[in-house]
C-alpha cells in the first residue's frame, strides 16, 4: 500500500497545485491487468491496483472544475 496506493496519492498531492495554476496538465495512472483481475496469490498487489484505479476515478471529477 505504501508504494503502490500511498505514494501515488502523495505525488499526486504534490503535483496538483502546480497543475492548478495554469489550469493545465495531465495525469496518467497505469496498471497491469492483474489490477482487474486477482489471481492466486496476488490478492494485496491487486487490491493496491484497485484502489488506485478507484482514486484516479473520483479525483478526474474532484480536479475538473479546475479544466484539469
Amino acid at each position: 500500500m505504501q508504494t503502490n496506493y500511498h505514494g501515488a496519492i502523495r505525488t499526486l498531492q504534490a503535483v496538483l497545485p502546480a497543475m492548478r495554476a495554469p489550469e493545465s496538465g495531465l495525469i496518467i495512472n497505469t496498471s497491469p491487468l492483474v489490477g482487474q483481475i486477482s489471481p492466486p496469490f496476488f490478492s494485496t498487489y491487486s487490491a493496491t491496483k484497485q484502489a488506485l484505479a478507484g482514486y484516479t476515478q473520483g479525483l478526474r471529477y474532484e480536479v475538473s472544475p479546475f479544466g484539469n
